[in-house]
């Protein structure tokens, strides 16, 4: 019966066979050391097996690069084998997290809006405020649940729209965007999800897709998620291989129902955006005229 023989892949069986040898070698020339030198000796092999373990969690903890094999840097695309496309749970999880962030606005939009509206109900009448406070009675917590959830399916309907309108536009801009696309570290775990990624010999752009609806956009609610976009751009940008890091770049689509202008010329965005090591670029788009032109 044939065996079959294949490379060692996992460092730590690597640093078991040499601590291995390292300990049978030691313990070879253990006699011909002199008896006032073997206490010491004896406690050097009993912590070196430890020690090599406790090196390698902090190589890879701290400065995992240096353990890839040269083939990893000479062959660039293994970085390219670690992509592939999202399933649709990941990105179903993805677009949820998105929805949550536009309804939370919402909802502390309404409550400005509420605050506002009570202060101009006390100084109606007594009568008036009776009728208020009957209204609000009324609100009962499965009502509220009600109108939430209503809320919530109103923005999930519209985000979902918004970016199939976003990559139907840019995909007929880039006929190579691939969308859904999951990245994976380097030790095979899916961390990173981008809506979009071009990729070819010039460039490797992450696209991401954000939805605005209706409302005062001031300029730390858009930072806000800008933000959230750039740290996992980051993660992203931090386990491309050196010599393609200046080739990455990424773009922020942004559908809205409300005005263009999003403060996106602010000197605080200017900076958020320049933080990073690299190129960001945004662009925005009225959802409504995305429905014309996407017909």
């Amino acid at each position: 019966m044939l065996e079959h023989f294949g490379t060692i892949r996992n460092p730590l069986t690597i640093i078991a066979i040499f601590a291995g040898i390292a300990e049978i070698s030691g313990t070879a020339i253990l006699p011909f050391v002199s008896p006032e030198n073997q206490a010491s000796y004896i406690e050097f092999l009993k912590l070196f097996p430890p020690f090599l373990v406790l090196l390698f969690f902090a190589t890879l903890n701290f400065n995992h690069r240096v353990l890839y094999a040269p083939s990893d840097y000479k062959d660039e695309n293994n970085f390219f084998k670690r992509i592939g496309f999202a399933s649709r749970d990941e990105l179903n999880r993805k677009i949820e997290d998105d929805i949550l962030d536009e309804v939370e606005e919402q909802s502390s939009q309404q409550s400005g809006v509420n605050a506002a509206t009570t202060d101009t109900d006390e100084a109606s009448t007594q009568d008036s405020a009776s009728i208020v406070k009957e209204s609000v009675a009324d609100q009962t917590p499965q009502k509220v649940r009600l109108v939430t959830n209503k809320s919530t399916e109103d923005v999930r309907a519209r985000y979902i729209k918004a970016e199939k309108l976003l990559f139907e536009k840019l995909s007929l801009e880039n006929t190579s965007m691939l969308k859904g696309v999951g990245i994976s570290d380097s030790l095979g775990r899916r961390n990173v999800f981008f809506d979009g990624l071009i990729m070819d010999d010039s460039k490797v752009q992450a696209i991401e897709f954000l939805y605005f609806s209706n409302g005062p956009f001031n300029n730390s609610r858009v930072q806000s998620r800008i933000r959230k976009t750039l740290d996992h751009a980051f993660i992203a940008f931090k386990q491309i291989p050196e010599s393609q890091q200046k080739l990455f770049s990424l773009l922020i689509a942004i559908a809205t129902d409300g005005p263009l202008d999003l403060g996106l010329e602010s000197g605080r965005l200017r900076r958020l955006t320049s933080s990073v090591p690299f190129p960001v670029r945004v662009q925005v788009y009225k959802l409504s005229d995305l429905e014309k032109e996407m017909i």
